[in-house]
Formats: structure tokens, sequence, C-alpha cells
């Protein structure tokens, strides 16, 4: 049986969508969870894969205890912060 690897998101610009469609072509993933500053930008990926939404990447960590991976996609300059 294969494992499920729990993701979350942090940063929903341009290239989340990317993400979200090479997620859709591989069944080991799960998306359950994304951050945003900004909840319009999130909103769509809220709605249409029905995962978690988190103003701050702390709350989020905090929150979902099952994640195995999070997936930065914040502007590079980001990215440490």
């Amino acid at each position: 049986m294969k494992k499920i690897f729990n993701i979350g998101f942090i940063g929903c610009g341009r290239i989340a969508g990317h993400h979200f469609k090479a997620l859709e072509k591989n069944k080991s993933f799960n998306v359950t969870c994304i951050c945003d500053l900004d909840f319009k930008k999130a909103e769509p990926y809220v709605r249409k894969y029905n995962v978690k939404f988190y103003s701050h990447y702390k709350l989020m960590l905090k929150s979902e205890k099952n994640l195995d991976i999070v997936v930065i996609m914040t502007p590079s300059g980001m990215h440490f912060e």
C-alpha cells in the first residue's frame, strides 16, 4: 500500500495553481491546508480542493499535526523568514 503524504502550502501566488495541478496527477499526495496573508488569493483553492485556510503559517503549523510536507511558495526573498 502506498503512503499518502499530507501537504500544506504556504503562499497562493501564481505558482500555486501549477502545484495543485501536478498533485492532482499523483494520488500519493493529499493537500490538507493552505496559508496566505490574502484570503482572496487562497479562496479558489479552498473551494475547489476543500482544504483548510490559514492566514498565518505559524497557526497552520501549530494546528495541523498530521502534515508530512510543507511547500513554501512565497516570493523567494521571503523563504527564509
